[in-house]
């Protein structure tokens, strides 16, 4: 039955992730090329895309009364119908209701996927089967930007004889709407810990500051790094595409190795790793000024993402087991208190003074994040 369960969660997870391949391999090149929108209005509509995530641990509350899976199912549909809405959007009243869509849906299912994850974990091999299906997640977005990449490299060669934003955004939220109902079809037993409606404990609050932190950093880089090159550097969308491939690829694989060290290692040792690497990545965005050295500053920061893993098992590890779903709830909202508010900073910082500003300041949030996770308690 536990593999019954992990194979329809993964499914979940993949249909998921396919929709963020496509939409993160094609956001900026759609808002630049399809709807033509200015660098301000792109910033405020990347915060108020945030917002549902502020509000996750209010939606959670409400959702805690129905199965993990039937609410994991539920926020599914929700991402699907946002996702698939950009096939007929055409201007900015349009793009923010889908966006908030389906950021809805994403935000609300985050604690309760990883909740049904950790539920479905054998005893302290935690970190290798959240590796395990982070790495199910990598290899559907991989799957998702290879997609793009091929529809790119058809238009751009004349087979195709239309942009491939909208009709990639629609079969996305069909395979998300799969992934719904194999969401709906896991055991009953999964998530079955009596969760807290809404919970904010001392104990836990050197997660939700590095989840905060988190929230400021990624962000900045989310919202501005792509941007850079689209509109300084001209990158073309295959080219964007290339590049998420690549470093998903690599994230496919080293998600379970990953996972393994935080078993072997503690999380202590590979967030202090982390946080490091980003310290030189946005002070490598703040100075260089060549392409190539952007493209690969890029793909280190991508990389780095499955490192965000270790804060999901350091809570496994010092949480009680009713308390994981709604601190998972909390961590997501923390990440979003800053989410909301960088992208509209980092923009206006672009059009007023220098794009280069707030990876300066993404320099010192990754330096914060270094010292706090000094404090992670180690393995025990």
């Amino acid at each position: 039955m536990r593999k019954q369960n992990v194979l329809l969660l993964g499914i979940s997870i993949f249909a998921l992730n396919f929709g963020l391949g496509v939409h993160m391999s094609t956001w900026m090149n759609f808002l630049k090329q399809a709807l033509g929108l200015p660098v301000v209005s792109i910033g405020v509509i990347e915060g108020v895309r945030e917002v549902p995530g502020l509000i996750a641990v209010l939606l959670v509350a409400v959702l805690v009364v129905l199965a993990h899976r039937t609410a994991a199912g539920v926020c599914l549909i929700v991402f699907s119908v946002g996702m698939a809405g950009y096939f007929l959007v055409q201007g900015v009243s349009s793009l923010i209701i889908v966006s908030i869509l389906w950021s809805l849906g994403f935000h609300v299912w985050l604690p309760f996927s990883n909740s049904m994850i950790l539920d479905t974990a054998p005893l302290g091999r935690e970190g290798a089967h959240v590796g395990k299906m982070r790495s199910v997640g990598y290899a559907a977005m991989f799957t998702g930007l290879l997609m793009v990449f091929a529809l790119g490299k058809l238009r751009k060669m004349g087979i195709l004889p239309f942009a491939p934003y909208r009709p990639a955004y629609l079969f996305a939220g069909i395979v998300g709407l799969g992934g719904a109902v194999a969401c709906f079809a896991i055991g009953k037993d999964i998530g079955k810990a009596p969760p807290r409606r809404m919970l904010w404990r001392r104990k836990y609050r050197l997660y939700y500051l590095l989840m905060f932190l988190g929230g400021c950093r990624k962000q900045i880089f989310m919202t501005l790094a792509t941007l850079v090159l689209v509109k300084i550097y001209d990158a073309p969308v295959h080219h964007i595409a290339a590049m998420m491939i690549l470093y998903n690829f690599a994230n496919w694989f080293g998600a379970p190795l990953l996972g393994r060290a935080i078993d072997h290692f503690g999380e202590r040792p590979v967030l202090t790793f982390n946080y490091a690497g980003l310290i030189l990545v946005f002070s490598g965005y703040a100075v260089f000024q060549q392409w190539w050295a952007l493209y690969v500053l890029y793909c280190i920061d991508n990389l780095f993402n499955i490192f965000n893993m270790a804060l999901v098992t350091y809570l496994k590890r010092i949480a009680e087991p009713e308390d994981i779903a709604p601190s998972l709830a909390m961590g997501v909202t923390a990440n979003h208190l800053a989410s909301v508010i960088a992208p509209i900073f980092a923009c206006l910082a672009w059009k007023y003074i220098d794009y280069r500003i707030p990876f300066t300041v993404g320099v010192m949030v990754a330096a914060c994040s270094l010292v706090a996770a000094q404090w992670v308690r180690g393995k025990t």
